[in-house]
């Protein structure tokens, strides 16, 4: 068997990661997993998670642009718990938009010692959100790089943002 430690791929859909996730369960190598832009939804987000939470070297994590919701933060934030995940790209989803499970996903990454990236642009991230993040990561000394762009962010999360690193 070959031991990939990366992929990407596009395109996959959910019937894609029906047929991949025995695969992925199975592969103890993988670090990076990029899967930009293929619109998989909350239920391939599930399946995945599934799938990663027994692998003990992933690394790196892109799901942008997936058509993922706050069902499918629910299932990231348990693989983020799972994981020692150094990077994860969740941008253009629009997920922030239950405050429960945002409040959870930001208290799962507040416990996570190995998360040193974040990106999370258009994420229909609020102040709120902000907040949260803030909030969260103040006491997260390993957080390296955070990214928040086309978010609904005023003057008030910046301020948040701005305490934060403080």
């Amino acid at each position: 068997m070959t031991q990939l430690h990366g992929l990407e791929c596009s395109s996959l859909f959910l019937d894609g990661v029906r047929v991949f996730q025995p695969t992925l369960q199975a592969n103890r190598t993988l670090r990076e997993l990029s899967l930009p832009s293929c619109w998989m939804g909350d239920e391939a987000i599930r399946l995945i998670a599934d799938a990663l939470v027994g692998n003990g070297i992933m690394e790196g994590f892109d799901i942008s642009q997936n058509d993922i919701t706050s069902v499918g933060l629910a299932d990231i934030t348990r693989l983020l718990a799972a994981t020692r995940l150094k990077w994860i790209n969740l941008s253009f989803n629009e997920m922030f938009d239950e405050i429960n499970v945002t409040h959870r996903f930001f208290l799962a990454l507040s416990r996570h010692e190995f998360l040193k990236e974040l990106v999370l642009e258009k994420c229909r991230l609020g102040d709120e959100g902000i907040h949260h993040i803030a909030g969260h990561l103040a006491e997260n000394a390993i957080m390296e790089v955070l990214i928040i762009c086309y978010n609904s962010i005023t003057a008030a999360g910046l301020a948040d943002i701005i305490r934060m690193i403080e």
